[in-house]
């Protein structure tokens, strides 16, 4: 899932950008910072949750990115 043995954030932020999700450049802090924009990290620091980050975040491309990085979105 991941045979260029990326930190995971890098490997998930470069299938985001392969994917059409989001565009170049953007890393692996760039992800975080959507990630917890979209009140998917689990921090409960109070942070308002961006509805369009949270939709992104939601999509079929994002989640199949989570589900395998090395799939750049796409159906396998």
């Amino acid at each position: 899932m991941n045979p260029d043995k990326l930190d995971p954030d890098e490997a998930l932020a470069r299938c985001f950008v392969a994917a059409g999700l989001v565009k170049a450049p953007f890393g692996a802090q760039d992800l975080r910072d959507l990630m917890t924009a979209a009140g998917a990290d689990g921090d409960s620091s109070g942070t308002p949750v961006d509805p369009a980050a949270q939709e992104l975040v939601n999509s079929e491309k994002s989640i199949k990115c989570m589900e395998n990085p090395s799939s750049m979105g796409k159906e396998e």
